[in-house]
């Protein structure tokens, strides 16, 4: 996870309250820990990310979706 990334996942669960209020179950664009865009698919944002900001420069992340739990195994892997 690049550093860019981290600072923005950090981001969204510092306001996580306040982003799911107003965005529940959109796909958010987050540059420098702010919401920048909303989007109905994850290509759609992916596509803008990456035009506006380059590979590794945001997240994007389904509005009140919880990560999938894998486990110890995905920690080995």
């Amino acid at each position: 996870m690049t550093v860019a990334v981290r600072q923005n996942h950090d981001a969204y669960k510092e306001h996580r309250e306040d982003i799911e209020r107003e965005h529940l179950g959109k796909i958010v664009l987050m540059h420098d820990g702010q919401v920048v865009s909303t989007h109905e698919d994850y290509i759609e944002a992916y596509i803008q990310g990456c035009a506006a900001y380059g590979l590794g420069n945001f997240l994007i992340k389904r509005v009140g979706e919880e990560p999938a739990k894998l486990g110890y195994l995905a920690y080995r892997l």
